[in-house]
């Protein structure tokens, strides 16, 4: 890829790593020790982002929040991209703490429950498409073509909802961000400009993985939209930009 793209792609996949595990089910951290402790990850030229995790839980941070145990360096954007893909790339490890072999065993626990996560039938949905929608508000943020796209979205909130799923992406001058709920009931807004609502699980993953597009989905109703229309329309585009970056390591 040429290096704005490796640059974009590893601003995504930074973003989408943290964030996922952030919002991994409870049992996820339940081995994880009781006091946290702090992942930097840091690409030359790229993204630097910060996870905090322990047995209560994880926070994500688009940036290098509090004093690290370990920071993971990676020399150039497309060697995070493929480490975190689970493919080849050089990593180096910093130790900055006394705690950072701790650290560095919680990262690798807690990446293998992503990756199990992403494995079961039962989970891979609402994970996919917590994926996709942190991935967007970062192509949003750092890709040239989706900011320009971006510009034909109203100001407002569009409420994505899938089975027991519910995230709420805000429009506002400040660009495009995604907040996740663990349930329909959990910490997003009931209210919103416009929903996008999936039919089923099977509908969401054909959609987010390109087996079926966003035109045949909503004739077949699989995919109901509701309120103001032309907001939720605007977003298939930038949805399909996203998955350039979210396959890039293959």
């Amino acid at each position: 890829m040429p290096l704005a793209t490796d640059r974009i792609a590893a601003f995504v996949r930074a973003s989408v790593t943290i964030r996922l595990i952030e919002n991994l089910r409870s049992e996820a951290f339940a081995s994880l020790p009781d006091r946290a402790v702090t992942v930097h990850l840091w690409a030359s030229r790229g993204p630097v982002c910060s996870i905090t995790a322990g047995r209560d839980g994880g926070r994500a941070a688009d940036r290098a929040r509090g004093w690290p145990s370990l920071v993971l360096y990676f020399p150039r954007p497309i060697d995070l991209v493929r480490v975190l893909s689970g493919t080849r790339g050089r990593v180096v490890p910093i130790p900055t703490g006394l705690r950072f072999a701790r650290a560095g065993a919680s990262f690798r626990a807690l990446t293998g429950q992503l990756t199990a996560a992403f494995a079961d039938d039962q989970t891979r949905p609402r994970m996919l498409l917590l994926a996709t929608l942190f991935a967007l508000e970062q192509v949003a943020r750092h890709d040239p073509y989706v900011a320009a796209r971006l510009a034909r979205i109203p100001h407002g909130t569009i409420m994505v909802t899938m089975a027991n799923t519910r995230a709420l992406i805000v429009r506002d001058a400040n660009g495009l961000s995604v907040r996740a709920g663990q349930t329909t009931g959990d910490g997003v807004e009931a209210s919103a400009n416009a929903e996008l609502e999936f039919a089923d699980t099977d509908t969401a993953l054909a959609l987010l993985t390109g087996k079926i597009s966003a035109a045949i989905a909503l004739a077949e109703r699989r995919v109901l939209l509701h309120g103001r229309i032309p907001m939720i329309q605007n977003l298939f585009p930038i949805i399909d930009r996203v998955g350039v970056y979210l396959r890039s390591a293959s």
